[in-house]
């Protein structure tokens, strides 16, 4: 089940501002494209010549930590770890360091890519 959340206004501002500047970017690099479709791979294939395109990835990737990381998805998972308490619970995440965040935080145990099928079973059996 995905439960959509909510930014917080210092999380929805950033997010906002982040946003701003990589479709100012895209509109800039579409002009030069002559039509054809366009995605963060381009911006990537440009930052070794492309101060500006190092930039765009900044933002890029602040704006995916926000929405891996925001603030509200703890609460949420407090909430849900509390009205499930004694249930078996398995959750997904967008990254391997939002699981790790969510498993120190609530002493919980993570499966990971990196995850050793042992550890897995073990997890899983237990």
């Amino acid at each position: 089940m995905r439960i959509p959340v909510r930014l917080s206004p210092e999380e929805q501002s950033l997010y906002d501002t982040c946003s701003a500047r990589v479709k100012q970017y895209f509109i800039q690099l579409s002009r030069d494209a002559n039509g054809d479709a366009l995605d963060m791979r381009d911006v990537f294939s440009r930052i070794s010549s492309d101060p500006e395109a190092r930039e765009v990835q900044k933002a890029y990737f602040t704006m995916q930590s926000i929405q891996d990381r925001a603030s509200e998805k703890f609460r949420m998972l407090e909430d849900i770890f509390r009205f499930l308490y004694g249930e078996q619970v398995l959750f997904f995440t967008g990254t391997n360091i939002m699981a790790r965040e969510i498993c120190c935080r609530f002493l919980i145990p993570c499966i990971s890519i990196h995850s050793m099928k042992s550890e897995r079973k073990q997890i899983l059996d237990g």
